[in-house]
């Protein structure tokens, strides 16, 4: 392997630099010596200047051994052709070892016998190792064209046939044209005021449309997820059911409950701590019976793959994981986010967003949950809001405002929603409650 190093290195400085270069990433180079001069190589080629044995020499304060690696290009023609077969070399070979070292660091945490840590290091590694295949090359615009064409008439079919996947709220539908595959979604919020029970809504309005999702639950247990479904399904206090306090034809409403929740397509996962854990469970699912939707509940509880961050780096790279958790597995991500405390009692914007400004610029969109007060509402000079705040308050609901803070491909606006959180149930408000 050794020898194919050398004749890339010897090709490169015979050509004078390619424009494969900045397809070959140092890694590829098991030799440091050799992985030196390939960075030299490469920054005088992004640099501009000529590539040959001297300057590279000069860059690399390795003059001697970057003159013997020109001499093995005499056994070269120094084609195109040369340099796409070592570098095919090049990548097995880093393929090999990137695989070897994960399998062996694996084999050490079992040594703990923390086997579910194993795997989930296992694929979190695998996952990283940085090999493009042809098929994630820059693509002609024809190509991608084409591409766009299909997933547009697919579009067409699923919004004929009903399908397209969507929340329970029409007018927030028509808005954001329902949830996007790919997208990453973050829905922020102060403490108590329903985010879980906004996706909780999501989850069971799309699984009775028989779509799929997995729901990862940091916060809350499967017990405690279900008991709000339960009360929501039978439209009873949920502090009623969770103490048991209930007469015995309330039992039989339970129990036909159960029997209908039963049927939603709904994965809990409450045991996954990372993303690359949830990766695992996701990819399973998506493998064995199909996968739609993704909720994580919520982001701030999500432990990070590194480590000797500060919590700001590590909020930004939990936030790109799951962006690029969305593109992998071509679902939508909905991720639940805290605000920051200076954001009760007014409307949030997307500076309010906890920890990271990484969150609002790796989002497709940012939708903000807020309970305006009457004189939120007549400050802002929405009069008639005011007796629907009333009428809410007055059938045990709060009224919401569901703001659409930042859409990529899409107008920004708002809503007003009345929310239930005894039976965690989200309805749309017109101005007469």
């Amino acid at each position: 392997m050794i020898d194919a190093e050398k004749m890339m290195l010897a090709i490169l400085i015979k050509r004078g630099g390619d424009e494969s270069i900045p397809d070959i990433k140092p890694e590829y180079f098991a030799n440091p010596k050799n992985r030196k001069i390939f960075e030299c190589i490469r920054q005088l080629y992004l640099d501009g200047k000529t590539i040959d044995a001297a300057t590279v020499g000069i860059e690399a304060k390795e003059a001697s051994y970057a003159v013997e690696l020109s001499e093995y290009g005499d056994y070269m023609v120094g084609t195109k052709d040369e340099i796409d077969k070592f570098l095919g070399e090049l990548r097995k070979s880093y393929t090999k070892r990137e695989i070897t070292s994960a399998i062996e660091k694996a084999c050490k945490t079992m040594q703990d016998e923390d086997v579910f840590e194993a795997k989930a290091e296992l694929e979190n590694a695998l996952q990283k190792i940085d090999v493009k295949s042809e098929k994630e090359r820059p693509k002609p615009l024809k190509n991608s064209l084409f591409r766009t064409m299909g997933w547009l008439e697919n579009q067409f079919k699923l919004h004929k046939e009903d399908m397209l996947l969507t929340t329970g709220l029409p007018s927030l539908n028509r808005l954001i044209g329902g949830l996007m595959p790919q997208n990453l979604i973050f829905l922020g919020a102060r403490t108590s005021v329903g985010k879980t029970a906004f996706a909780m809504d999501t989850a069971r309005h799309l699984a009775q449309k028989g779509k799929r999702t997995l729901f990862a639950s940091l916060e809350m247990s499967d017990i405690e997820l279900c008991t709000r479904y339960i009360a929501g399904e039978v439209k009873l206090d949920m502090q009623k059911i969770r103490t048991g306090c209930l007469e015995s034809e309330e039992w039989t409403m339970i129990g036909k409950a159960v029997g209908s929740l039963s049927r939603l397509d709904i994965v809990v996962d409450d045991i996954s701590r990372k993303v690359s854990e949830i990766k695992i469970n996701a990819k399973e699912m998506k493998a064995s019976g199909g996968l739609d939707l993704i909720i994580v509940d919520y982001l701030q509880l999500l432990q990070p793959e590194g480590r000797n961050q500060n919590r700001e780096q590590e909020v930004a790279s939990l936030s790109r994981d799951l962006k690029s958790l969305a593109k992998e597995l071509d679902v939508p991500v909905i991720a639940l986010t805290q605000l920051k405390r200076d954001a009760e009692n007014r409307r949030p914007v997307l500076s309010d967003l906890r920890e990271s400004g990484s969150q609002e610029q790796d989002a497709d969109l940012v939708l903000f949950l807020w309970e305006p007060t009457e004189d939120n509402l007549r400050s802002s000079h929405q009069y008639d809001w005011v007796s629907a705040k009333q009428k809410t308050n007055e059938i045990g609901g709060r009224m919401l405002e569901l703001v659409i803070a930042k859409q990529r491909n899409g107008p920004l606006g708002a809503l007003y929603l009345a929310y239930f959180p005894a039976q965690t149930r989200f309805i749309e408000l017109s101005k007469e409650g």
